[in-house]
């Protein structure tokens, strides 16, 4: 008999402060899953996002005719930092030219303007018509916040060597062993067409290389689909695939009433 679940709950009361919403991940392990075990663990949460593995079109198409909105392809990719692609003049020069350096602790109200000028338009909050890019912003702002109290150097800026006040970006990092977590990037307007975009791509696997870690983790959304060419260009793999879907409800829906007055199973 197989025990293994076939959907994983995880509560998100982070989500909220970010949003003001009570709020729930779940996540699809089998193909197994059904629909009704994914509303059963959604009931009684305003905000439900589920996470379906790439190729199973038939949960997200029931999931999309029971009040959920498809919002993107997550793709998890990777580079081994044991055995970095060999690298181009276009790479040496990247690497000459842009640097990384720790956002220190009195920075980073500076990094959280630049987030609120608008630097992540093609997150899937910002993109939600029913949710936006202040709300997707307010939710950067505490996750940036939160990981520099956290996480000593996890904050990064992408420097231009030449011009060491400069900033050309930023990215965000969490270590885990050897494996280094790229959580977050961004590279402001105004560098985006001098080589920033792929300094955020090159530099820092170099960057962790040089301190001993073994492997480079990010995710990409297919939102921004010029940003997994770049990271593929220069060596990353895709390891993996889903399709993220929500529901949201009204607070003051008759729906969302029910949800609230229905007796959830501990998950």
């Amino acid at each position: 008999m197989n025990d293994t679940p076939a959907i994983q709950t995880f509560p998100a009361p982070w989500e909220k402060r970010n949003l003001g919403l009570d709020a729930v991940e779940i996540e699809v392990l089998s193909d197994s899953a059904s629909l009704e075990e994914i509303q059963r663990s959604s009931l009684g949460f305003e905000l439900a996002t589920v996470k379906v593995p790439n190729g199973n079109l038939a949960l997200v198409h029931a999931l999309e005719a029971n009040g959920f909105r498809f919002l993107e392809s997550q793709f998890s990719i990777s580079l081994e930092l044991s055995s970095l692609p060999a690298q181009c003049p276009l790479h040496d020069k990247i690497l000459r030219n842009y640097v990384l350096s720790p956002v220190s602790s009195n920075e980073v109200g500076r990094l959280q303007k630049f987030v609120n000028r608008g630097l992540f338009t093609t997150d899937r909050i910002a993109l939600d018509p029913e949710l936006g890019l202040d709300l997707a912003n307010r939710r950067y702002n505490h996750w940036i916040a939160d990981m520099a109290a956290r996480q000593a150097d996890s904050l990064q800026w992408i420097m231009t060597a030449a011009e060491p006040s400069r900033h050309a970006g930023f990215m965000m990092f969490q270590e885990d062993g050897q494996t280094i977590n790229a959580l977050l990037g961004g590279i402001f307007p105004q560098f985006q067409k001098r080589g920033a975009g792929l300094a955020m791509a090159v530099r820092p696997p170099h960057h962790f290389a040089a301190k001993g870690f073994a492997h480079y983790r990010t995710k990409v959304s297919s939102n921004n689909v010029p940003i997994l060419r770049l990271y593929q260009s220069v060596g990353f793999r895709i390891n993996e695939i889903v399709y993220v879907l929500r529901r949201l409800e009204s607070r003051n829906s008759e729906h969302a009433i029910q949800r609230k007055n229905s007796t959830r199973e501990p998950v």
